[in-house]
């Protein structure tokens, strides 16, 4: 017999993650990156935690890459529908995702079949909150060698995240402000695929 899925994990669904699809295009290694605007993807409707969380941080993640950064609400499905809109997005670079836990820890436990790959279409950026806001971009990026584009995007997220309005802003809504390296918060990614993996399997929980 299958268990409920919602009843445990309904908490963990304010759980978010800042995710980017950034991958090569044709002559897009001859230009910094990024020189021109960023798309944000929020994979839930206007008014709720995550879209929140993205406009608490849009606005001062723009000043840091020196682009600005355009919120894009693409709700429907849990946040299904945004994930594979955002990882289906042309390679090119502009593409932003800010998902949860359910998206990138929950869902490809129990989903049998997900239109995105938390693991292998992101690679992680950085936690942003000790309640577990995290960060993470697609491991091919225009900005020259993945590491070092990785590392500009994470100061721009610890910049950010450093300003006292936006830890005021998060306070308000009972998020603490935590920081992490790029390594720590992959691996916290991988650890938190584990272990719902192993609480699907003890509970049985499946959706068809």
């Amino acid at each position: 017999m299958q268990a409920s899925f919602r009843a445990p994990w309904r908490a963990w669904i304010h759980a978010l993650l800042l995710a980017a699809v950034l991958s090569p295009v044709p002559g897009a290694l001859a230009q910094p990156y990024p020189n021109r605007p960023v798309k944000f993807v929020v994979p839930f409707p206007p008014g709720g935690n995550l879209d929140f969380i993205a406009r608490v941080i849009q606005p001062k993640l723009a000043e840091y890459p020196g682009q600005p950064v355009v919120i894009d609400n693409k709700g429907g499905a849990g946040g299904i529908v945004g994930a594979e809109y955002a990882a289906k997005q042309p390679n090119d670079g502009y593409t932003i995702f800010l998902g949860n836990t359910g998206t990138m820890g929950i869902y490809p436990v129990v989903y049998p079949t997900l239109p995105y790959d938390a693991l292998k279409d992101f690679t992680a950026v950085g936690i942003t909150s000790a309640n577990a806001v995290l960060a993470v971009i697609h491991p091919s990026v225009p900005a020259g060698t993945p590491p070092a584009a990785i590392a500009k995007l994470s100061e721009a997220l610890l910049k950010t995240l450093a300003q006292p309005q936006v830890r005021e802003r998060f306070a308000g809504q009972g998020l603490d402000v935590a920081s992490s390296t790029p390594e720590q918060f992959g691996a916290h990614i991988r650890a938190e695929i584990e272990k719902w993996g192993r609480v699907a399997k003890t509970a049985n929980i499946k959706i068809e």
